[in-house]
């Protein structure tokens, strides 16, 4: 529990007539912006991690420094709380919170930060009077308080990874990555931000929906050697409506443990695919959608290491989703059959196929949109596998 205090020049109660049987109180309170509440510890209602610069957290900056009438232009800030109290012999409020999940800054986070280092910015100067409206609102439950962020993010449309977060959809997802040494790096919503190596705030380097996408790729439960995910995988909010829509189901449980492996993969064909490819007798190099990053290499989270070179991520979706073909279900969990494994197989057995496929497939559609989504090129990639999964298996039992 923790109880906020500030100096505040104005406070009232809104009547609420609808709702004062459910005990839900909705205040207005007019505060110096000197003496904001300190919200840092009470942010997970926020569904966006503010940003340091853009047009609203740049434009909230310039008026909150130059313009007289910052009160009127910003809209404020909004909190949830278990109670607030007024001392109006002391003009002192009182907020109380009690559960992260229930209570803090619901909206208004880009506001607060650029308070907070116009207060830093000054430093022994002396302080204009800047004001700013802070909305309370108590007594809501945790379905209300989603209702209620979802409704007040309209304004600057709410990326639908944010309110998932919120609803605990990620909630197992997480659980299943925890101990992975990545696991601080990923974005559950949006502008997620995390401190960099200078001990500035950058943009979390792995969205989740990333790794939605690679889950889905696995889905032998809607995908098969008939249907593939090319048209979901390909489109995010498919991805992450088709994560959504099974999450109580317990469908993706079994699929956890498999998890961690699934990413290493996706980061082995990235690692591997220049030198598969040019195995091949190719020259990977030539194409113009490689880009060459010879000093600023890029990082393999999952995997570990990095990489000289990108390239458009969906180009090694079919390749990677043809491994779907090399799971089962064992104890109620997915595992990868007896013996595989899945980096050495795709390296050094199956990568040379894959790649020349895909990247022969790109060269004839002149489109690597319309390549990733074409189901023949996913097709292929699957029965590369399976034959070569056959080959292996028909080796061992004539040993």
């Amino acid at each position: 529990m923790s109880l906020l205090k500030a100096s505040c020049i104005y406070f009232v109660r809104l009547p609420n007539p609808f709702q004062e049987s459910k005990n839900i109180k909705n205040y207005f309170a007019v505060v110096n912006v000197k003496d904001v509440f300190d919200f840092s510890e009470w942010r997970t209602l926020n569904v966006r991690d503010p940003k340091e610069h853009g047009i609203v957290p740049d434009a909230i900056r310039d008026s909150l420094r130059e313009n007289e009438l910052f009160f009127i232009m910003n809209r404020g800030i909004t909190v949830t709380a278990e109670s607030a109290q007024f001392d109006n012999q002391k003009n002192l409020l009182t907020l109380e919170f009690v559960d992260k999940q229930l209570h803090g800054l619901l909206d208004g986070g880009h506001t607060f930060l650029q308070i907070q280092h116009y207060l830093e910015s000054l430093g022994q100067q002396p302080l204009s009077n800047q004001y700013i409206k802070i909305e309370i609102i108590t007594g809501l439950d945790r379905d209300q308080v989603i209702d209620v962020v979802e409704a007040r993010n309209t304004s600057n449309q709410v990326k639908q990874t944010s309110l998932e977060e919120l609803r605990g959809t990620f909630n197992k997802l997480q659980d299943a990555l925890k101990k992975e040494r990545y696991s601080g790096l990923i974005a559950y919503k949006e502008t997620e931000m995390m401190k960099g190596d200078d001990g500035g705030l950058v943009s979390k380097p792995i969205s989740v929906l990333d790794i939605l996408t690679c889950l889905i790729c696995f889905d032998v439960d809607e995908f098969s050697d008939q249907k593939h995910p090319h048209n979901m995988a390909t489109h995010k909010n498919a991805v992450l409506e088709h994560f959504a829509a099974y999450k109580d189901s317990g469908r993706w449980d079994a699929y956890y443990p498999l998890l961690p492996d699934m990413l290493r993969l996706w980061d082995a064909t990235w690692k591997y695919f220049q030198e598969c490819y040019n195995s091949t007798g190719g020259k990977f190099k030539k194409w113009n959608w490689v880009k060459e990053h010879p000093r600023k290499k890029k990082a393999l989270h999952f995997l570990g290491g990095d990489v000289d070179y990108s390239f458009p991520e969906s180009i090694r979706l079919p390749m990677f989703a043809a491994f779907r073909s090399a799971i089962e279900k064992r104890n109620g969990a997915f595992h990868w059959k007896e013996g595989f494994e899945p980096i050495e197989f795709f390296h050094k057995v199956a990568g040379p196929r894959l790649t020349k496929t895909v990247v022969d497939a790109l060269g004839e559609a002149k489109d690597v949109t319309r390549m990733t989504r074409t189901e023949s090129v996913w097709a292929m990639c699957y029965m590369a596998v399976e034959n070569f999964l056959m080959k292996e298996a028909v080796g061992s039992s004539a040993r």
